[in-house]
């Protein structure tokens, strides 16, 4: 949690600015028209330090929901059909020395939040948090599964275990809702304390818990179980720092630990499907516990001389994991033996060193340079290790783990020159470089380049253009490597293949009708080429448009319009003989979104209105081209997203206001991968049999506001 210090004094620039510009104009001799005519003596300061007493906001409202949804009430909380609760609020109270303050948030909701601080302005403050948030993803998915006190899934009791799904004879009967969400809760507290006009100490402590059922793939050789898992993840993260700020300096130190708990080592299940004696019950890993600490030093400096600027930032850090290991097969029938160690032993130590400097070295010049270095060193020691397929047989290849480690260097320039008034002209150049162990690619190298000018065409049209280009080179792809992974050696991975990518952005902004109506329109072009690659992505493309139009009608009344549309386009070869390539993928991906809506106040001086509305369509392609089929298509994923909504509030007195929101909101998923895919369409797969999203719902709400400020004024 953040200090609040620097939002105090700009605070309180902005609730005094008006009394000052008065100030000033009277001081030069002059009177402005506005100054005389505005009356001053029922004016509101909210953060003057000689104001004392309580405020505060109270809300209180119901809202209705048409239908269950998971897709709406994710995040949001709405995901059943009914009544809803709405309560939230502000308040502060202010004594000659003090300020207490609270909010809250949809305190009726899965997504709650409230917040209380105190504090003494220039000495010290405390603040603590509380907040939920829902994951809804699928409230349609069934299994056969039960959950037992030791947090395994097993079958029912008189379950008859089959090769294939057509032959789960109990499997209709079996059959139980089970809803695949999670809701997170997040713990805040943390406080600062000035402790002299220059040093600042300060101290955060959160904690998050995520709760819930999650989809795994449990598999057994050539089966596999869709499989609802519970599971309870827990993180404590805390962050002490002390800062110190001088007339032209700062310099600050800071130590931070996130610790993370998954509540167990493995999760087990029992196969549904026939299997070899003894392999009735697997085990899978859970996330393991682990912890990472860190000591940062950052600092800075600003000179005189050119206006210019240097800041650096040093941090050391360690990624440290001993969760226990699972033995090789819970199949007893097997001699598997014993792993070569109970724990991973894994550590890992990160290093970050970063430097900027800016400086203005002529007048309408500016020159910027950063660089820094990251490593990370894993320390893991490197075992051989026994591989078990399916719990069913042993593959006599021993394996050594991989304790991937990196050094990455990056090195940037850039400046701009105001060539006349009006015209802007910018550019830079950056250069990557990473190293790489056990891995293909053991080290690349990346150059981008970039040039742009920005032109103030008239007082209210701007026009900016920018282009670059970056070429990534590799010293080589060690195909030895990539055949002990069990990869086709020809194979290129995309994040360590050569690459030459060409980027193109323009932009212009303007406002006519004297500043009534403003627009933006951008438009930027990707395009990726992997030209040395035989076999894996060997191109992409992104194209963005959008932009936006905003009209002031009044003062009263606002009206504005957007819109998008966005094209991702691949292509890449795969080989189905582990040889040259044989099949060719061109994937497209295509989305457009349009929003439009107006706000009018004050109608008769009593209402307001505001109406929303958002359209959203995407939809996904994938061709096929292959030796032995020729061409073909999947099925084309689409999506599509309809929302309006609509607020009108009235003013019944001075204190009291009243909402009423109506609301309609609709998401259909045409999604082949789960479209008439129930529990048993597939012979190898026991499903949750998840329906793709074809949700609609009507909502409608009616709130009051209360402020019990002094004045009745919350403004």
């Amino acid at each position: 949690m953040k200090s609040r210090y620097a939002n105090q004094v700009f605070s309180g620039i902005r609730a005094t600015g008006a009394t000052a510009l008065v100030g000033v104009f009277s001081m030069a001799g002059l009177q402005p028209a506005a100054a005389q005519s505005v009356d001053t003596s029922e004016w509101i300061c909210e953060f003057c330090p000689f104001e004392t007493g309580y405020r505060g906001d109270y809300d209180v409202g119901t809202t209705v929901v048409s239908d269950d949804s998971a897709w709406f009430g994710n995040a949001t909380g709405y995901d059943e059909e009914g009544a809803y609760l709405n309560l939230s609020g502000n308040g502060s109270y202010v004594t000659e020395t003090l300020v207490w303050d609270w909010t809250a948030d949809e305190l009726g909701l899965d997504s709650r939040s409230a917040t209380a601080g105190v504090r003494r302005p220039g000495s010290f403050e405390v603040d603590f948090g509380y907040s939920e948030l829902p994951r809804r993803e699928f409230i349609t998915t069934q299994t056969i599964f039960q959950a037992t006190p030791s947090g395994t899934l097993a079958l029912p009791d008189d379950w008859t275990r089959a090769g294939s799904t057509q032959n789960f004879v109990d499997l209709e009967d079996s059959l139980s809702r089970r809803d695949i969400e999670s809701d997170r809760s997040v713990f805040e507290a943390g406080g600062s304390y000035l402790a002299t006009g220059r040093f600042l100490l300060s101290a955060d402590f959160r904690q998050q818990r995520r709760t819930g059922n999650n989809i795994l793939g449990g598999s057994y050789f050539s089966t596999a179980s869709l499989l609802p898992v519970p599971f309870v993840y827990e993180t404590d993260e805390v962050d002490v720092a002390v800062a110190w700020t001088g007339d032209r300096g700062s310099l600050s130190a800071s130590w931070y630990l996130s610790d993370f708990q998954s509540g167990g080592d493995a999760f087990g299940w029992q196969s549904p499907f026939t299997t070899a004696p003894g392999a009735e019950f697997a085990e899978l890993a859970q996330p393991p516990d682990n912890r990472f600490q860190q000591l940062s030093l950052t600092g800075g400096y600003r000179f005189d001389t050119l206006a210019s600027f240097v800041r650096f930032s040093l941090a050391l850090g360690r990624i440290e994991q001993d969760a226990r290991l699972l033995r090789y097969t819970t199949n007893d029938n097997l001699n598997a033996g014993q792993p070569p160690r109970t724990t991973l032993d894994g550590e890992v130590d990160t290093t970050r060193l970063a430097f900027t400097a800016g400086a203005r070295p002529l007048p309408g010049a500016r020159v910027d340079f950063s660089a820094s270095f990251d490593e990370r060193d894993n320390g893991t020691p490197r075992e051989t290790w026994t591989r078990v397929i399916g719990d069913t047989f042993l593959s006599g290849d021993p394996e050594l783990n991989n304790p991937y480690s990196y050094e990455r260097t990056r090195v940037d320039l850039s400046g701009s020159y105001d060539l006349i008034d009006s015209v802007r002209l910018m550019g830079g150049i950056e250069y990557r470089k990473l190293e790489r162990d056990l891995q293909e690619v053991a080290s690349q190298d990346e150059v981008r380049g970039w040039g742009g000018v920005r032109w103030q065409a008239m007082d209210d049209l701007t026009l900016q253009g920018e282009f670059g280009t970056s070429s990534r080179d590799i010293d080589r792809y060690d195909e030895d490597v990539a055949q002990s992974f069990g990869q086709n050696p020809i194979l290129r991975k995309y994040n360590l293949a050569y690459r030459y990518r060409e980027a193109f952005e323009v932009r212009a902004d303007g406002a006519f009708a004297e500043g009534r109506f403003g627009w933006s329109v951008n438009a930027t072009l990707t395009d990726d080429a992997y030209a040395e690659s035989p076999l894996g992505l060997i191109s992409g493309d992104e194209t963005i448009v959008a932009g936006e139009l905003n009209w002031s009608a009044s003062p009263r009344s606002t009206f504005y319009v957007h819109g998008g549309f966005e094209t991702i386009e691949s292509v890449q070869l795969g080989s189905e003989s582990f040889a040259a390539p044989d099949w060719r993928a061109q994937n497209e991906d295509e989305f457009i979104t349009v929003g439009a809506g107006f706000r009018i106040r004050q109608i008769a001086e009593k209402f307001d209105i505001e109406v929303n509305g958002l359209y959203s369509d995407g939809a996904t392609s994938i061709d096929m081209q292959t030796a032995a089929n020729g061409a073909s298509r999947f099925p084309d994923a689409k999506t599509t997203m309809e929302y309006l909504s609509a607020r009108v509030s009235y003013d019944w007195s001075e204190r009291l206001d009243i909402a009423a929101t109506v609301g309609y909101q609709h998401f259909d998923a045409d999604e082949w991968a789960l479209d008439g895919l129930d529990e048993a369409t597939l012979p190898q797969v026991l499903s949750l049999g998840a329906d793709p999203w074809d949700e609609e719902q009507f909502i409608v709400g009616l709130s009051f506001r209360y402020n019990a400020s002094p004045s009745g004024d919350g403004n």
